[in-house]
């Protein structure tokens, strides 16, 4: 099992104790609970300072176990099940007065709970986001924008300026437009777009999912735009939509928004960057190592591992916990010194947000250097 390691399971008489609420969302399939109980293995459940919940939209066979909770939601499908689950998980984690850090997490993901919970909510962790009651903690490092009509995600760049490079470009061709009074022979590019859209929000630095807890504070202020975003959602399908692409698709079309998954970790990532445009925010870099096969040493150690997907590679986490756990009491402290790395380009490129913003890393968690070299038919 992964060690949680030194915390105190102690806490000061003279206040109650705070947890992480954790929501891995899941289903009722026999490959579904073999991943359930791995997970309950690896993420250190009974850890303190913890509260592991296993989501569902349907019972199975370990429904009468503590650790699972199921909701009735309106459509459970794979294109909104979880969306709606993750939503309700996040209410009812925030109706607990107990609940500092709530936090949703993918089936295919094992993390260290015990540590995430000692950083975020330990009352001794010793580090620069204590004070903080604005903090969303996530392996950030992509960039999204969220196109509300559609409820989709769009413009995706492992940069910040994506965005700008489309606005410049698709200003460029107006003007020129203008100069010839026809705006109708500037054709908009597809990519340009999808980023340049009317009604999109962002763009932001986007926690993806395997792991993403959110201050209480953070959930108080989103969770606010769940009941009328849900609602469009499930009525999207009543009638013609433009995609992310400004397409206009039919409801009968298999490109129409409706048909699409809505990716909720994007869509969380996007009312963060809109309520905190002008609010101080605290962004901690979760260091997270996926399951790759052409690598040398398949992970490293981490605080989240991702692409688990099946019972072998949960087993290579167990196998390998006491060399994928050395390297994290090296880590050190997180530094946090002004705007996050990942988001400065936000002010450069002329984006009025995020001022107040500050990023978390820890600059000894390293990138990996035993990738094995591409062969020239992938580079073509």
């Amino acid at each position: 099992m992964l060690d949680a390691g030194s915390s105190s399971s102690s806490s000061s008489t003279s206040a109650p104790m705070k947890f992480l609420y954790v929501g891995i969302m899941s289903y009722p399939s026999p490959a579904a609970l073999v991943r359930r109980n791995w997970q309950r293995t690896l993420c250190n459940a009974s850890s303190p300072n913890v509260r592991l919940h296993f989501i569902m939209g349907a019972a199975d066979v370990d429904l009468n176990r503590s650790d699972v909770l199921v909701f009735d939601v309106a459509r459970n499908d794979r294109l909104m099940g979880t969306y709606l689950l993750t939503n309700r998980f996040f209410r009812y984690a925030l109706a607990r007065e107990d609940a500092a850090f709530i936090a949703r997490a993918d089936d295919d993901a094992a993390f260290n709970t015990g540590n995430i919970a000692q950083l975020l909510v330990g009352p001794n962790s010793g580090e620069p986001w204590a004070s903080s009651e604005h903090i969303v903690f996530g392996p950030f490092g992509e960039w999204y924008m969220w196109n509300r009509e559609a409820m989709q995600p769009s413009c995706f760049a492992y940069y910040s300026f994506r965005w700008f490079k489309a606005m410049e470009n698709f200003k460029a061709k107006q003007m020129a437009a203008e100069r010839s009074r026809n705006a109708s022979s500037v054709p908009l590019a597809r990519w340009q777009h999808e980023c340049v859209h009317p009604g999109l929000s962002g763009p932001f630095p986007y926690a993806k999912g395997p792991f993403v807890a959110y201050s209480r504070a953070v959930v108080t202020l989103i969770v606010r735009s769940f009941a009328a975003d849900e609602a469009y959602a499930l009525s999207r399908g009543r009638g013609p939509l433009a995609d992310v692409y400004g397409t206009v698709r039919q409801a009968s079309d298999k490109q129409h928004p409706a048909h699409k998954i809505v990716y909720d970790d994007v869509y969380y990532s996007s009312l963060v960057f809109e309520a905190y445009r002008d609010r101080a925010l605290t962004l901690i870099r979760a260091p997270l190592s996926e399951y790759v096969k052409e690598r040398a040493s398949r992970l490293q150690p981490a605080l989240v591992y991702h692409k688990l997907k099946h019972p072998m590679r949960f087993s290579y986490v167990l196998n390998h916990s006491d060399e994928l756990l050395a390297g994290s009491s090296g880590w050190g402290h997180a530094r946090c010194d002004g705007r996050p790395g990942w988001a400065r380009a936000l002010s450069e490129y002329n984006l009025d947000c995020c001022e107040r913003w500050v990023g978390c890393e820890w600059r000894r968690f390293h990138k990996w250097i035993d990738m094995p070299p591409r062969r020239k038919s992938q580079m073509m």
